[in-house]
């Protein structure tokens, strides 16, 4: 059984996070699997368009409303005043955890890992579940190479690739995503807000969270607004 961590500003939580979630959850032996919502990601200029806090519930009421025993938050990330480098959480973890988690990434994140701050420390601390789909490339020698790691075989051709002396492993998992975008998500939110129509939930975000979005007027003014 593993712990798997799967981060993201969540702005909002909508279904398409929820149903990647439960395919790796259905694919892997997870024990645990942590939403682990980001201050700010060094890889975007642009912050959040609501407040961790803000986030934050919405993530719970989601996560109370999926009723996956499997599903959980960590919030360490939130607490930071400087951007969240995947490393340092990653660090934190091992040492309250006591186990090297695995750590869930889009295709297109993962080709640009070797960018990432410590990225040679972080492949070394976690194993790797890179999402994808069919016709998108998954190539990990090109990763480990720029990392110069040599030590790497594939397991099962094509999906799943051993190295560092078999102690970590990258995994390709293939699904369908579903259609959801949390940016195309706010931008219809703020329509509904400027067309008072705010009586049902746009497609792919829960009821619960939808409740709470119109109780605290989330994304009715637009970052050029203020």
């Amino acid at each position: 059984m593993m712990f798997t961590l799967f981060g993201g500003t969540f702005d909002p939580i909508h279904e398409g996070h929820l149903h990647l979630a439960t395919e790796i959850a259905a694919h892997f032996p997870i024990k645990t699997l942590f939403f682990i919502p980001a201050q700010q990601n060094p890889h975007k200029a642009e912050k959040p368009d609501v407040c961790s806090d803000d986030r934050l519930q919405m993530l719970h009421l989601a996560l109370r409303e999926m009723n996956n025993p499997k599903f959980s938050i960590l919030n360490w990330e939130l607490n930071r005043t400087t951007p969240s480098y995947t490393v340092l959480t990653l660090e934190r973890f091992v040492v309250e955890y006591k186990q090297n988690p695995a750590l869930v990434m889009g295709n297109e994140v993962f080709q640009r890992l070797s960018k990432w701050y410590r990225a040679e420390k972080v492949i070394d601390m976690a194993d790797l579940i890179v999402i994808n789909r069919q016709e998108m490339p998954f190539e990990p020698e090109i990763l480990l190479k720029k990392l110069k790691i040599r030590d790497y075989k594939w397991k099962i051709e094509g999906q799943k690739l051993d190295h560092s002396g078999n102690r970590r492993w990258i995994e390709q998992l293939i699904i369908q995503p579903l259609p959801h975008s949390a940016s195309l998500i706010r931008e219809e939110i703020y329509r509904r807000w400027q067309q008072n129509d705010m009586e049902h939930p746009p497609q792919g975000i829960q009821r619960s969270v939808w409740q709470y979005i119109k109780e605290k007027r989330l994304y009715s003014v637009t970052k050029r607004e203020g």
